[in-house]
C-alpha cells in the first residue's frame, strides 16, 4: 500500500467552514503554526539536557539538515529522538503532539510506561504519518520498545536497566529494594525446601518402619498358621 507525499511545506491550506467550495473565509496556515508552542516546546526540550545531544541533528550554520528517518535509526537518548521528530514534523508540514510523559524517579511498572508509549506511537501512525517508510519506522520502535519491556519482565527487575543507568538515585534506591526482598523470598523459599527434604526423609523413615512391622507380623501368622496344622 503507497500513500502520495504530502507536499504542504509552502501552501496555505483553505477550508470552507460551512461546506460551500465558495466561501474562503476559513484558513488554515498549516506552515506558520503556533510560535509560543514552538517556543515552550524548544525551551522544555533543552532546557537541563546534554549540549552534544541537543545539537546532534544540527548543522555549523545552526540550520537543520533535511534528514528523512529511516528503518533502524538510533538516538543517543530519548531526547534526542524527540527533537528530531518534533523538527522533522515542522519541516514536513504536520504537528507533534507533546503530551507530558513519566518522571525519571516515577515507580511507575514497565507495562504503564510501555501501554503510554503504545498509544502515543498509535497516534503517531494513524494522525501524523503520510508515506510508508515513516509508518515503518514508528512501528519497529514500537516493537524495539515491545521487546524491551519482556527483556525487563523476564529478568523480573521491573525497572528497565537503561532508567537505572540514567535514572535518579530514587529509582536505583527502589531497585536495590526489590533485589533484597527477592533475595528474602528466595531465602525462604530455600529454607521450605530444606524442611520439606526433612519432612520426606521422616516420612520415608516412617514408611520403612511400617513395612517391617507388617512383614515380621506376616511372619508370625504364617507360622501360627502352621502350628495349628500340625
Amino acid at each position: 500500500m503507497d500513500f502520495e507525499p504530502l507536499n504542504i511545506e509552502n501552501e496555505v491550506m483553505e477550508f470552507d467552514a460551512s461546506g460551500s467550495m465558495e466561501d474562503d473565509t476559513a484558513t488554515l496556515d498549516v506552515e506558520n503554526h503556533d510560535d509560543d508552542y514552538e517556543r515552550d516546546y524548544n525551551d522544555e526540550s533543552f532546557e537541563g539536557s546534554n549540549p552534544s545531544t541537543s545539537n546532534v541533528f544540527l548543522t555549523h550554520n545552526g540550520e537543520e539538515p533535511n534528514l528523512e528517518p529511516y528503518e533502524g535509526m538510533e538516538f543517543d537518548s530519548e531526547q534526542a529522538a524527540r527533537i528530531f521528530y518534533n523538527s522533522y514534523a515542522r519541516r514536513i508540514g504536520f504537528s507533534t503532539r507533546c503530551t507530558l510523559g513519566l518522571p525519571s524517579d516515577s515507580q511507575e511498572s514497565s507495562a504503564a510506561r510501555y501501554d503510554n508509549l503504545r498509544q502515543e506511537a498509535i497516534k503517531y501512525v494513524e494522525e501524523g504519518a503520510e508515506s510508508v517508510p515513516i509508518y515503518n519506522v514508528a512501528m519497529a520502535a514500537l516493537q524495539e520498545a515491545a521487546k524491551k519491556v519482556a527483556a525487563a519482565k523476564k529478568h523480573g527487575s521491573g525497572v528497565h536497566q537503561s532508567a537505572l543507568d540514567n535514572g535518579s538515585p530514587q529509582l536505583q534506591s527502589y531497585s536495590l529494594d526489590q533485589d533484597k526482598e527477592i533475595q528474602a523470598l528466595t531465602a525462604e523459599l530455600e529454607n521450605a525446601s530444606q524442611q520439606c527434604e526433612a519432612y520426606r526423609a521422616k516420612l520415608s523413615a516412617v514408611l520403612k518402619n511400617l513395612e517391617e512391622q507388617k512383614l515380621k507380623i506376616s511372619v508370625k501368622v504364617q507360622n501360627v498358621r502352621l502350628n495349628l496344622r500340625s
